[in-house]
């Protein structure tokens, strides 16, 4: 994918709207009847079954897969739900784990009507794939486990050309990406199909508190392209900005500035040995905008700080988990988790917390 120039693009302040109102309304919107999971590999083609929406329609393990949602009208799912019988506003970001519907932190999400866009552009539902990272602004249902998203929101974290490469990790962009037995390929059978030189695109999780590690949910090898992306922080020093070391030039380079982590995307300037920035794209997981009271928030991620008073950061999310201190207790820096409760301005109040296994 050559992404040439991007917007600052985040979760708009209509999408909060659309979950305040869904939070209010407690109408369910999904389509009664029977429901209808795509099952695939490979290609993602896969033969339409009825059947439960809490079943998983993925089959495959990780490594080299294809598959991906189905085109609007056969991917989605149906609610089991008829329209009046309650649903909440829900705010939902982790790696997609299953199609037949989008499943995103265990939530099965009829996607047919939602609004989608990978690295800031309007894509089809067909562009998704399993492992990327998304963003999922709509409505879960009273039974707990489907719902209705409104927008879809993807972005990637890396793409360029692969430099190191060691055991459970590679280098792109001068950011350090973890792989684990859970990360999905796409072009390499796997971890051991990794080189030097590879021209690879990266979805993941932020793995520490500077933003030069990262967990990869998803790797993409491919053909070399001219656009190139990094994320992290910038740093700032004697009027140059550099992102993992990066020199960053041009006039949009000016516009980024230190203690924000942030999604750049540029072309090489060999005659500057430097990143000329065209986009940039703020990585923050409250989109912007504070939540309405009442919407749910379900967020996955990785411990990168335990802080004093049962606190956390997640990624650079600072968490309360005040609430489930044994689960608190059990938490170490590096753990894949997932987090389900509400804002309280920049903080993320937990009211569960679930270790994942990778």
């Amino acid at each position: 994918m050559n992404h040439l120039s991007e917007p600052d693009l985040r979760v708009s302040r209509r999408h909060w709207i659309a979950l305040a109102i869904a939070s209010l309304s407690g109408c369910g919107g999904g389509s009664p009847g029977t429901t209808e999971i795509t099952s695939g590999s490979g290609s993602g083609g896969g033969s339409g079954f009825s059947g439960n929406p809490t079943t998983d329609a993925s089959t495959d393990s990780p490594g080299t897969d294809q598959q991906t949602a189905g085109a609007p009208g056969t991917g989605g799912t149906g609610s089991p739900n008829a329209p009046g019988t309650g649903g909440t506003g829900i705010y939902s970001q982790g790696s997609i784990s299953a199609f037949g519907s989008v499943v995103l932190n265990g939530i099965h999400f009829d996607e047919r009507a939602a609004d989608i866009t990978i690295d800031g552009g309007s894509a089809p539902s067909d562009r998704l794939r399993l492992g990327m990272v998304a963003t999922v602004v709509g409505e879960r249902y009273a039974d707990g486990v489907s719902g209705r998203a409104d927008s879809i929101e993807v972005w990637s974290i890396a793409q360029g050309e692969v430099s190191a490469v060691a055991s459970g990790s590679f280098t792109v962009m001068g950011m350090n990406v973890q792989t684990r037995g859970s990360t999905f390929y796409e072009g390499v059978p796997g971890a051991a199909g990794m080189a030097v030189g590879q021209w690879v695109t990266v979805w993941g999780l932020q793995a520490d508190a500077q933003g030069g590690n990262w967990i990869a949910t998803r790797v993409s090898v491919g053909p070399a392209g001219e656009s190139m992306v990094g994320s992290g922080f910038v740093v700032e020093h004697h009027d140059e900005r550099r992102l993992n070391g990066i020199l960053l030039s041009g006039d949009r380079a000016d516009d980024l500035h230190t203690g924000r982590l942030v999604r750049v995307v540029g072309r090489w300037d060999a005659e500057d040995d430097a990143l000329r920035v065209s986009g940039s794209h703020l990585i923050d997981v409250r989109g912007g905008s504070p939540a309405p009271a009442g919407v749910e928030v379900e967020i996955e991620g990785v411990v990168t700080a335990l802080l004093p008073g049962s606190r956390l950061m997640l990624g650079s999310t600072e968490v309360d988990a005040r609430a489930v201190p044994s689960i608190y207790a059990q938490l170490r820096p590096g753990m894949e988790i997932e987090i389900d409760g509400t804002w309280q301005g920049a903080v993320l109040m937990a009211r569960e917390i679930e270790i994942e296994d990778d």
